[in-house]
């Protein structure tokens, strides 16, 4: 009589005996499991009867303490919640689509939340014949009632010239001094330096090359490019959602914002990146306080590279401005500790430069932080729209970095659906922009028949967002000296 396959209902895992399933679950899925081996460098590895049975999927999985699993992805080496990672693979999908795939991934399923118990990712590979094992070593728990928190928060501070007196510095009300872990700091809370390679890497930063592209005057247009930054991809933003007849109206911010996303395999620098985005504004629209950044290590005009970032916020710590970042993090420089709004304070609150932190909580009064959210960016955009009232609506507005728990973004415009649902327009910075997304921007193809499969790396619907109790925002605040400076919207915005 054969026996029974039993299946690890975290991540897919399938052996048939009871006893390793428990072991299993122990091991791997289990917090503070008196089975947990801590010293991986001094213990015997487990008998080969333990041992997960090969196959084309677990080869490729690397799980953590905690939850976390390392997306197989290749290039990825994104360390992800195991409840976030349908969304996640999803992601890496859109990042593949190109105009010719929109007729194999069902229609519905893009134009849905990606919180959806169907995963996007299941349309894609189910049609497209390929990597069915992935989707089943990585089917996740049905979502529970428990909400994801914000583990850091530097909620209410802020900075003005005028009143120097308000740089975040000693101990936010109710944060903590106490070193903090792998729930707030990711898988890497405790290593004290990097991999050399990945460090040699980030020293290095993205290939840099010359291209020639038509600009918006169809003349020829030569750009000094950075292999993972992206300029001139909002006008393309612009041009898609234009052909999208779901959409009532949409907002962008200004321009020149370049879309900045990881390097090969580095992993979670997704604070960093978002950190660089908002210092692209800063830098190409010349805003109050450029002059900061103006000077990179990487290069004039180029902002600066992760190392850098790094060396900053501990200058700023040095300077007592969100000190407490070094208690709770050990110091960051040279690590991969993840960083969040408390980091983003340091680095602008030391430049001077004017910036105010919003928090969001779901409301004892039944307002959810998502819905105080898309409230808040609606009207951040609306305010700032420039003379239109059609459904696209640009701004001059900068990007506002969003902190939600264990990730960051950068909202870069917002958007109303027809059936009222609205969503963030958002760059992620743990994902590529598309060769597709590439040769629209580069007028090199016709825009496809249908947009939502390009959009969808860009979309984050309130619906899918509603998972998260807390939010926590930085935006710049000089805007009431708009007039006093001029804004350049160049060959870099399109």
């Amino acid at each position: 009589m054969a026996s029974e396959t039993l299946e690890c209902p975290f991540c897919g895992y399938e052996t048939d005996d009871a006893y390793i399933i428990s072991l299993h679950v122990e091991e791997l899925h289990t917090d503070d499991s008196p089975f947990q081996v801590r010293d991986v460098s001094s213990s015997a590895p487990l008998p080969s009867q333990h041992r997960q049975a090969p196959s084309t999927c677990h080869a490729s999985i690397q799980e953590s303490q905690g939850g976390w699993v390392q997306c197989p992805h290749e290039d990825c080496g994104e360390e992800v919640l195991l409840e976030e990672v349908n969304e996640h693979l999803d992601l890496h999908v859109a990042e593949k689509i190109s105009s010719e795939d929109d007729s194999s991934i069902t229609r519905s399923s893009m134009a849905s939340s990606s919180s959806s118990q169907h995963s996007i990712a299941q349309d894609y590979y189910y049609s497209a014949g390929n990597q069915h094992a992935l989707l089943k070593q990585y089917k996740t728990p049905l979502p529970t009632n428990e909400k994801a928190t914000l583990k850091r928060s530097v909620e209410g501070v802020g900075f003005s010239p005028k009143t120097k007196n308000r740089i975040p510095q000693g101990r936010p009300p109710g944060a903590t001094d106490a070193r903090l872990g792998k729930a707030e700091l990711g898988p890497f809370a405790y290593e004290s330096h990097m991999p050399a390679w990945l460090h040699r890497q980030l020293s290095t930063g993205g290939k840099r090359t010359v291209v020639t592209r038509i600009g918006r005057d169809g003349r020829l247009v030569r750009d000094r490019t950075v292999e993972n930054e992206v300029p001139g991809l909002l006008p393309v933003l612009a041009r898609l959602i234009d052909h999208d007849e779901s959409v009532q109206r949409a907002y962008f911010c200004h321009p020149v914002v370049r879309h900045v996303s990881k390097l090969p395999r580095e992993g979670g620098f997704c604070g960093y990146r978002n950190m660089q985005m908002l210092l692209s504004y800063l830098l190409d629209a010349q805003a109050p306080g450029w002059e900061h950044f103006a000077d990179s290590a990487a290069a004039p005009g180029e902002v600066p590279g992760v190392l850098e970032l790094q060396d900053r916020i501990e200058a700023a710590w040095d300077a007592g401005i969100c000190e407490l970042g070094r208690v709770q993090t050990g110091g960051i420089r040279g690590t991969r500790k993840y960083i969040g709004t408390p980091e983003v304070a340091a680095l602008l609150g030391r430049a001077e430069i004017e910036f105010r932190t919003r928090s969001f909580h779901d409301d004892v009064q039944g307002k959810s932080a998502v819905q105080q959210l898309v409230e808040y960016a609606e009207q951040y955009f609306e305010v700032g729209a420039t003379g239109s009232d059609g459904k696209l609506r640009k701004t001059l507005r900068p990007p506002i970095y969003l902190q939600r728990p264990g990730h960051s973004l950068t909202i870069v415009g917002f958007e109303v659906r027809k059936d009222g649902s609205r969503s963030l327009l958002v760059f992620d910075p743990m994902y590529v922009v598309s060769k597709e997304m590439q040769r629209v921007r580069d007028r090199a193809t016709r825009l496809p028949r249908s947009v939502s499969a390009l959009l969808r790396m860009y979309r984050r619907s309130q619906e899918s967002l509603g998972r998260y109790r807390d939010f926590e925002t930085v935006e710049y605040v000089f805007l009431d000296r708009i007039s006093r400076w001029k804004l350049k919207v160049g060959a870099k915005g399109g």
